[in-house]
């Protein structure tokens, strides 16, 4: 197998695996709510990057909309919803 291949496949496993990790253990911060796209609640892009600031879960990545609010490669969780971070990026962001 290329090994490009299989280090996309191991960042796709440890990205599904840090977003179900945040998701199980920030019940108490309330962001439950996360899902997915075809949810309705997350990306439609991929996510490359997350912090949590001010209680607040900030992803970024390559995607323009989080839940259908209209963003760009940036948005922040309040907890119950997405909203866009600034006026966002112009190129995709792999870390914060």
């Amino acid at each position: 197998m290329n090994k490009l291949i299989l280090i996309r496949k191991l960042y796709v496993l440890c990205s599904a695996l840090l977003l179900l990790a945040v998701k199980i253990y920030a019940q108490p911060l309330d962001w439950a709510g996360l899902g997915n796209y075809s949810s309705g609640f997350g990306t439609n892009g991929s996510v490359y990057a997350l912090v949590v600031y001010n209680g607040d879960l900030i992803a970024a990545g390559s995607f323009s909309s989080a839940a259908g609010v209209s963003v760009s490669n940036i948005a922040v969780w309040n907890g119950s919803s997405w909203a866009p971070l600034g006026s966002g990026l112009n190129d995709t962001a792999y870390a914060l």
